[in-house]
């Protein structure tokens, strides 16, 4: 097939690209992905409030710390509740482990997707994890991302908020064993303790499981601790 060629059903075809390099990659892992693990997915929609007032708060005092570092560091904080999560699965063994490496979805420059890790999360301040973000987006940008940095994720958290999407249904990074999307934050009715209506920022929050590696209770509990981490997060979240 060419550039200009019109196909026998109809089509004309406008651009053509090769499997190549990070989509050829990201392609295979997808697919092994698929074929590896019996997943399934689960949804919250969540008061995220106290991430709203954590990033206006910290704003104020002149840090640049996004949304998604802010999601970064309560996953690696509901992980350390539910180390169940931190897993990955061989056909004989469950791997469970200590060091919380987050994995974090991002685009490059030319459209592709890749997964860089931030490392030992559970042991890295707020500042800390934003400032492994920055490095990260800066390497991508000039394409200076290196194999290291790539490797040894044992989680992985992707922010489709910023692109104002709502909602996602994520694949496994495999060998991992869970993954989380985390949706666009919007101003929403809500029915108050009082029975009165106000306004509360909420979002999705889905995550996506090995059910051969995690069971939906453990999950479940999971994500209930990671929603409600998301309303307070400016009480529970220090910046050093």
């Amino acid at each position: 097939m060419q550039v200009g060629e019109t196909t026998q059903d109809g089509k004309t075809i406008s651009k053509i690209e090769k499997m190549i390099g990070i989509r050829k990659l990201t392609l295979d892992s997808l697919q092994e992905s698929m074929r590896r693990a019996p997943q399934v997915s689960g949804f919250v929609h969540a008061d995220v409030s106290g991430v709203v007032k954590l990033r206006a708060k910290l704003k104020e005092e002149g840090y640049k710390v996004s949304i998604t570092d802010i999601f970064v560091k309560l996953a690696a904080m509901a992980i350390e509740k539910h180390p169940e999560v931190n897993c990955s699965r061989t056909e004989s063994e469950l791997i469970y482990y200590s060091s919380i490496n987050m994995g974090v979805a991002v685009g490059t420059p030319t459209g592709q997707l890749i997964v860089p890790v931030i490392k030992n999360c559970e042991s890295k301040s707020l500042l800390d994890i934003s400032a492994g973000m920055k490095e990260i987006q800066e390497k991508v940008k000039n394409n200076q991302l290196t194999m290291d940095m790539m490797e040894g994720g044992t989680f992985t958290l992707s922010s489709i908020g910023m692109f104002n999407v709502d909602n996602a249904d994520p694949i496994l990074n495999v060998p991992q064993s869970g993954i989380i999307a985390v949706g666009r934050i919007q101003n929403e009715p809500v029915v108050l303790e009082d029975m009165s209506i106000g306004i509360c920022p909420k979002a999705y929050l889905s995550i996506t499981l090995d059910h051969g590696a995690i069971n939906g209770a453990p999950a479940s509990m999971f994500m209930r601790t990671f929603s409600e981490m998301a309303a307070v997060a400016d009480q529970i979240i220090t910046i050093e």
